[in-house]
């Protein structure tokens, strides 16, 4: 009996082939002919995944984590880039502000491309048409495109979008947007000295500003004061987080007036 057992169980595949084999649809299947195989990837390194993982040892810190493939770069530059425009207080016809386009003063780009290879604040100075804005838009073009979180906003604006938030329980708090301008990598603060600071304008602003300090975040600033005026203006212990950590650099000339901007 249990001979016999064993050799039904050995038949069964046999027997359960031929069943499938008669069947209509598997017919259909078959003169159909074999399926295409899987066509070749795009990216012979992440097989189109995406992602790739630092292949590092298990003690290191990077190990297991995922990291865009060069494949995705450009696509994910779009994006930042994207975003940031989307978050961004800076006027639409900087857009296409870059280094490279900067019709100014020639010894400014190779400063600021220096900058950019530290870890430094900086602070742009210069009367109202210079340029300030257009280079600190280029600015955060370049280090959108090295994969860091950044964000422009007007000093005025930035203070009205705070004082919005008051009484008004469905919309943003006012400790949402600070976090957001003490959170993000990289903060540019464009036109600061037009604002006028009271009281509690200059206690937020010393906020955004100490926060980032502590937690080693870069901020550039824009201002068309000088460095005196700046520091009656912000304050001494704002001014002092600030200008301990920038590089201060002048930016000569008014391009609106020549016609360059």
């Amino acid at each position: 009996m249990d001979a016999t057992r064993s050799e039904d169980a050995d038949a069964l595949p046999q027997r359960l082939g031929a069943v499938i084999a008669a069947h209509p649809e598997y017919q259909r299947l078959r003169d159909q002919g074999e399926p295409d195989p899987d066509p070749p990837p795009n990216c012979w390194s992440c097989h189109d995944r995406g992602f790739l993982r630092h292949d590092v040892a298990i003690d290191h810190p990077d190990f297991g984590k995922l990291v865009p493939c060069e494949c995705r770069r450009a696509d994910i530059t779009q994006k930042r880039l994207a975003k940031f425009w989307a978050s961004s207080q800076a006027p639409s016809e900087y857009r296409a502000c870059t280094l490279e386009s900067y019709p100014g003063d020639p010894t400014v780009v190779p400063a600021l491309r220096s900058w950019l290879d530290t870890d430094g604040w900086l602070i742009l100075a210069g009367e109202y048409g210079a340029g300030k804005t257009g280079l600190t838009v280029a600015l955060l073009r370049v280090l959108a495109e090295r994969g860091q979180s950044v964000l422009f906003v007007n000093a005025p604006a930035m203070l009205r979008r705070v004082r919005a938030t008051y009484g008004k329980s469905d919309a943003e708090t006012e400790s949402a947007v600070i976090d957001s301008l003490a959170e993000v990598e990289v903060l540019a603060i464009d036109d600061v000295g037009k604002e006028r600071l009271t009281e509690w304008a200059t206690e937020l602003l010393y906020d955004v500003v100490n926060r980032r300090y502590s937690d080693g975040r870069r901020t550039i600033v824009t201002t068309n004061l000088g460095v005196d005026r700046l520091e009656i203006h912000l304050g001494s212990a704002t001014f002092w987080r600030l200008y301990e950590k920038s590089q201060f650099l002048r930016v000569e000339g008014n391009l609106r007036r020549k016609g360059l901007s």
